[in-house]
């Protein structure tokens, strides 16, 4: 058969369709179903899609894990990266609109001959929609607009294709996404139900049963249930595809493990992790949280301990100091060398360039440690200084919030007796005496001074009180706060800066540094 000969059947073929359906829904034959269907499929829907994954790639590219945290099961749940979808988004919902529209079929076709009908025939003819990409269109809107986070309108959209469809992994998969409406908008309890009526059967494609388990791990994890969020995920990994899902997943199930505390499961898929061959970060923060799963009742720390300070010669993690410190802290902590876990709780501090979550995590950590002492004083200001780094969407942040507040509280009380105190000592002091005591208080303010100057450091940071507050305990040693001199107690000293500080600003010990203007003054 001819080249020529077979373009012209081709040709025949589609004149006739289109003049058989004449570009008409109203009548529902094969050749009209045939027309509608392919019309819908390789025009509409096709740039719809396509539209809709090229904002799904947009996302993914945009969304950066914080892997000190849980991961997010999707990456399309941040609120603030969707935004960079949107006009893809409501291209897609607009193609899937223009389907539904024009080229529905509802009409009901003539039964043919006449004789009892086979359950399937039946079933055909009661259907309410004769063009499966109808249906399709319907989960490609209610899809595009839970990216918009117009839940409303998705919900709506989901939920009448689940009545009307008749595709049985379209209704599947329709139900899902309802389910993950109701997930994001906090209503578990019919994202369960809906979940539970759902049936994965297994012709169904695997991407609908790996939604369906992520998608059920993810309603866990918002219920903090990591139990069942964990076997919820691995049963999904079995049918996750792509290295960047899986790697990603697989980090996540590792982290839920490590919450339930199977540290010894959770140290093999962080090591699962790195044989994947990630992106160095991801190699990186699996290698930081298998030290964080060391259990030191089971597993000597010398070889967790080595490979960490290997990491820090390595050019390579010149950004990530501050987390390696931090696992090294975490390490010592739980094998009871408290002073050095404090030790590397500072080095973190210090080492830290861009990451202010880990930043404040070291502050949370040294504070929390000062506070089990009990040292008041110390606490009072890590806490003050992690709650300015963690930020409000930290886990706890009120309560720690008001932990904080209270303690300052506190902190203020203690301060005024000890400096009470102090005074009377001072005031029965020989004027020489004195004289002695203040000399040595400034030489070593203006000696501090200068040591943070050297270092790089202002005195204007008020937020980065740490390492300050570091540079001047070298001064007076360890000292215990109780019963001692105001002028020698560290924390109430370094108390009574922060507030000079945040009701002066930074001032030089000079005459007249209440006044801005420095000239002279008329007598």
């Amino acid at each position: 058969m001819s080249r020529e000969y077979r373009l012209y059947r081709y040709l025949l073929l589609t004149i006739l369709i289109v003049t058989a359906a004449g570009c008409s829904i109203e009548k529902n034959t094969r050749t009209t179903r045939f027309y509608n269907s392919m019309t819908s499929r390789y025009n509409i829907y096709f740039n719809g899609n396509e539209s809709f994954k090229a904002g799904a790639a947009k996302v993914t590219g945009a969304y950066k894990d914080d892997y000190s945290e849980l991961l997010r099961v999707f990456e399309y749940t941040d609120p603030e990266v969707v935004k960079i979808a949107t006009t893809e988004m409501e291209t897609a919902v607009r193609k899937a609109s223009k389907i539904i529209s024009l080229k529905s079929m509802s009409a009901r076709p003539e039964a043919g001959k006449a004789g009892i009908l086979t359950p399937e025939e039946e079933e055909f003819l009661n259907r309410r929609e004769y063009n499966d990409w109808v249906e399709k269109s319907y989960l490609l809107m209610g899809k595009a607009r839970f990216y918009l986070r117009d839940f409303d309108m998705a919900k709506l959209t989901l939920s009448y294709n689940i009545s009307n469809a008749y595709i049985p992994e379209v209704k599947a998969e329709t139900s899902i996404w309802l389910a993950k409406v109701y997930t994001e908008t906090g209503i578990y309890n019919e994202a369960h139900r809906i979940l539970r009526e759902t049936e994965i059967k297994r012709e169904y494609p695997e991407y609908i049963a790996a939604l369906y388990y992520t998608s059920l791990a993810d309603l866990f994890i918002r219920q903090n249930n990591f139990a069942e969020a964990s076997n919820a995920l691995e049963n999904g990994l079995k049918y996750v595809s792509g290295k960047r899902n899986r790697y990603r997943l697989t980090f996540l199930l590792a982290q839920l493990c490590a919450k339930n505390g199977e540290n010894e499961k959770a140290s093999s898929l962080f090591r699962k992790v790195i044989g994947m061959n990630p992106p160095y970060e991801v190699e990186f923060n699996a290698r930081i949280n298998l030290a964080g799963a060391f259990n030191p009742e089971r597993e000597n720390p010398a070889n967790v301990i080595r490979e960490l300070v290997r990491m820090t010669r390595n050019p390579k993690n010149s950004d990530y100091l501050d987390q390696i410190y931090y696992a090294l802290a975490g390490i010592a902590m739980k094998d009871g060398r408290k002073d050095e876990a404090v030790s590397y709780y500072k080095k973190s501090v210090s080492a830290s360039k861009g990451n202010i979550s880990q930043k404040g995590k070291s502050y949370l950590a040294l504070a929390d440690y000062y506070y089990s002492i009990p040292d008041y004083f110390s606490a009072g200001l890590y806490y003050d200084s992690a709650l300015v780094f963690l930020g409000n969407k930290f886990p706890g942040f009120e309560t720690l919030k008001s932990k904080s507040a209270n303690l300052n509280k506190l902190v203020t009380r203690l301060s005024v007796i000890q400096r009470e105190d102090s005074l009377r000592k001072v005031a029965a002091m020989s004027p020489a005496d004195r004289s002695l005591l203040i000399a040595s208080i400034i030489d070593k303010v203006r000696q501090a001074e200068a040591e943070a100057s050297a270092a790089g450091q202002t005195m204007g940071d008020r937020y980065n009180l740490g390492q300050y507050y570091e540079n001047e305990r070298r001064f007076q040693g360890n000292i215990e706060q109780e019963g001692k001199w105001y002028f020698y107690n560290q924390a109430a000293l370094t108390f009574g800066r922060t507030e000079f500080r945040r009701r002066w600003g930074d001032r030089k010990l000079e005459d007249n540094w209440r006044r801005l203007n420095k000239g002279r003054i008329s007598p």
